[in-house]
């Protein structure tokens, strides 16, 4: 199209301005003109959320993935739990809506590797939980500062826990899911990792038939030195 309106301007070769109009009209309806128009604009804006989609998802597994290392040195836990609901968005999506509630947090001392994969099993298990109620639900992944403590909420519109089994579930092997999903291993890890690992605690509220609530707490300045010498579990993986 350029290049015949730049025709057409072109005084060597002097023609009429109707024939100019004619020129355009052929040209424009040559290409279907109206519809690129309206098309090509909204075909690179779903482009670019696109780019823009990927981008996230490679920096989130990225931040997922990094490497952990003995000692614990200062991270950001916003990151990490808006990278661990990323990677686990899709897996997700199909049972539940995933809400982020991210308040102001300072630098806290940990493994941040070793969080990612408890928030990453907790995350895992609220969604089980709701997909054995059979409707959709919500799982909301929050963070609050709480005097010289960081907390990250992971709640669940699941249906509870009942009470006879609250108190069991941190027995290591013990599990309610059927054979094949789950090995009764992720919450005591998972335990182990912010209690001995953080000098933190990982405390649970159900109600059922209405929800449950993780919680995890850690001291924001981490492990007094002498305790980061001997803290415990740095799991691979946590399921």
């Amino acid at each position: 199209m350029v290049e015949v309106y730049r025709g057409l301007l072109d005084t060597s070769n002097p023609i009429g301005w109707i024939e100019r109009q004619e020129r355009v009209r052929q040209a424009e309806a040559g290409i279907d003109f109206d519809y690129l128009e309206k098309e090509i604009p909204s075909a690179v804006e779903q482009t670019l959320e696109g780019i823009d989609r990927v981008s996230t998802i490679v920096r989130a597994m990225k931040t997922f993935s990094h490497q952990g290392h003995k000692e614990q040195a200062p991270a950001d836990l916003n990151e990490a739990v808006t990278a661990t609901v990323t990677v686990t968005r899709h897996q997700v999506s199909d049972v539940a809506d995933l809400v982020l509630e991210l308040a102001d947090l300072p630098p806290v001392r940990c493994n941040i590797a070793d969080l990612n994969q408890v928030f990453l099993n907790l995350i895992v298990n609220a969604a089980d939980a709701i997909e054995e109620t059979g409707r959709r639900g919500v799982i909301t992944v929050a963070t609050a500062l709480d005097g010289e403590e960081v907390v990250a909420r992971i709640s669940d519109t699941g249906g509870g826990i009942p009470e006879d089994v609250l108190p069991k579930i941190f027995d290591p092997f013990f599990t309610t899911k059927d054979v094949g999903r789950g090995s009764g291993q992720g919450l005591p890890l998972a335990r182990g990792v912010v209690q001995e690992g953080h000098g933190g605690t990982l405390t649970v509220e159900s109600v059922p038939g209405e929800g449950t609530t993780f919680s995890a707490r850690i001291p924001a300045g981490g492990l007094a030195e002498k305790e980061a010498d001997v803290a415990a579990p740095s799991p691979a993986a946590v399921g």
